[in-house]
């Protein structure tokens, strides 16, 4: 009768799993493997290692080692799938309505000076302005935004005529009341 090779590799894989199933069997509780290793290198497992023979070696191995050290960060992943549409926020502001301008005059005496504002109405803000006077009296004048409100432009002027001249300030306002 003739034996096929298949045959016997199975009986040896076979054998070596048995083996490795025994061994894994007397595994104590405390994650150590404990054997007997006789002269000739055959292991035999055993509950505790005072069970080898006199001429035994006593072996022992943890089943699961000690943690290593951490490995090297990988690669990214790919992008995930986008998200769920958020809930809709709360209704902005209104915006801009439209622009107006306000025109303050002042009557601005011989020889005085004077500071006013041209103001938009409640709500609106002033995003610019400005100011006139008459082009040939000798005076000087400036405007500029108000610091502190934001509703207002700001005129100066001084008149070094002896007449009395009329000046006007300006506010070009944005409408954001409806």
């Amino acid at each position: 009768m003739q034996i096929s090779k298949r045959f016997i590799v199975l009986l040896v894989v076979l054998a070596i799993a048995a083996g490795l199933g025994a061994v894994w069997a007397f595994a104590q509780d405390d994650n150590t493997i404990y054997a007997c290793a006789n002269p000739a290198g055959q292991l035999r497992a055993v509950d505790h290692l005072d069970d080898c023979r006199p001429k035994e070696t006593p072996l022992w191995w943890n089943i699961e080692g000690p943690e290593g050290p951490q490995g090297d960060p990988g690669s990214p992943g790919p992008t995930g799938p986008a998200g769920p549409t958020g809930p809709t926020g709360p209704t902005g502001p209104a915006g801009v309505l439209g622009f107006y301008t306000i025109r303050e005059d002042r009557t601005l005496n011989a020889g005085g000076g004077i500071h006013w504002p041209a103001a938009c109405d409640t709500g609106d803000v002033a995003t610019g302005g400005g100011s006139r006077a008459p082009t040939t009296a000798p005076m000087t004048g400036h405007s500029y935004p108000d610091p502190l409100n934001m509703w207002q432009w700001l005129c100066f002027f001084q008149n070094d005529d002896v007449l009395a001249h009329v000046v006007s300030c300006y506010a070009k306002c944005a409408d954001l009341t409806p």
